[in-house]
């Protein structure tokens, strides 16, 4: 059903002759500490993965790379964001002072599409998420 969601009604583009649907890139936001519910997500969508979803976390970073830099690169090329968001998420200190805001700033001036699945129980009223309705 989520996956779904992801990659229903994309935009298209225009490339002068034809129109096709634009490939929807999923940046997963999550806690190292939840890494099993992002392996529970990651098998959900498997199968819409493809020509037009591609899902990302930090675990696709190769050995030896920049991974902050990948991981801002990631933030910016991304369609959609998805947040599992636990206690452990919102007491990290990168997720809440890189990763949320970039995330919360895209949605807020480019419409980045976020998702967010609390995958514990969370003071959702007191978290910058609040206004938007979790999936």
């Amino acid at each position: 059903m989520l996956a779904a969601r992801l990659w229903a009604g994309l935009p298209e583009k225009e490339d002068g002759m034809t129109t096709g649907v634009l490939r929807q890139n999923v940046f997963i936001c999550y806690s190292h500490a939840d890494a099993k519910y992002l392996k529970l997500f990651q098998l959900k969508l498997q199968p819409a993965v493809g020509d037009k979803l591609s899902v990302w976390s930090d675990q696709n970073i190769a050995a030896g790379a920049d991974w902050h830099s990948e991981i801002e690169r990631q933030l910016h090329a991304a369609t959609a964001a998805l947040l599992l968001v636990s206690d452990t998420f919102l007491s990290s200190s990168y997720i809440s002072t890189v990763e949320l805001p970039t995330i919360l700033a895209r949605h807020a001036k480019e419409g980045l599409d976020v998702f967010w699945v609390p995958i514990s129980s969370i003071l959702d009223k007191q978290v910058a998420l609040s206004a938007l309705q979790a999936a």
